[in-house]
């Protein structure tokens, strides 16, 4: 994975806004595919974990070292954060290893299910369900993070490590900051939640419901 070590000219610079999108973005996903499944809080968190967990540590490094925080514009490249950062990474976003995280939770849920054979209604689980599609529903937003991942990371920033370890092969995209894929993805956003919640009487925001008469 060295061939992805290139640093750039320009370290730390400026957050721009289509990198905040993308975390953003991440977390409106991961509600959008599990609405009214799971909690919409643990479903964003999800949809999050596999940035957070490579690259939080990565900031730590970098602020222990007297680096500063990890930045990133057009001209970053994965050099430019910590290697702990690319290493976890390549744990993070590989399907291999999302699916042994799903197998793990699969199998503890299976030993919490009721009578009837399913996963209660709790504050995590929203609809009664098997533990293997509860454990499909908590995973997806990851699992949907890591193929969004794969068209839009260039090679030279985090390129999504999705057959790790299995492979090391990578796919070499568009960056995600490109406008048209910027905004086409904004679009798409909008346009899911219209379809999931047109014909919704209520609008749940955490657990208080907004347009329902009383």
């Amino acid at each position: 994975m060295e061939k992805y070590f290139c640093p750039s000219d320009k370290r730390y610079t400026r957050i721009p806004l289509g990198k905040f999108m993308d975390v953003v973005s991440h977390a409106i996903w991961g509600r959008h595919i599990t609405h009214s499944r799971v909690n919409w809080k643990v479903a964003a968190l999800i949809g999050v974990l596999p940035d957070l967990c490579a690259f939080i540590p990565g900031s730590i490094v970098s602020w222990v070292n007297g680096n500063g925080g990890n930045r990133v514009d057009n001209n970053t490249v994965t050099a430019d954060f910590p290697e702990i950062s690319w290493q976890i990474y390549t744990y993070s976003h590989s399907l291999i290893w999302a699916g042994v995280i799903f197998a793990i939770i699969w199998y503890a849920l299976s030993r919490k299910v009721n009578e009837n054979g399913e996963i209660p209604v709790n504050r995590v689980i929203k609809t009664p369900m098997c533990a293997r599609n509860a454990a499909f529903f908590l995973m997806l937003p990851w699992f949907f993070h890591i193929l969004v991942d794969i068209p839009v990371h260039t090679a030279k920033f985090f390129p999504t490590p999705f057959l790790s370890p299995l492979s090391d092969y990578v796919f070499g995209g568009i960056r995600w900051s490109t406008p048209w894929i910027w905004w086409s993805n904004v679009v798409a956003i909008i346009f899911v939640a219209w379809l999931l919640y047109r014909n919704d009487p209520a609008i749940e925001v955490g657990d208080v419901e907004l347009g329902k008469s009383k």
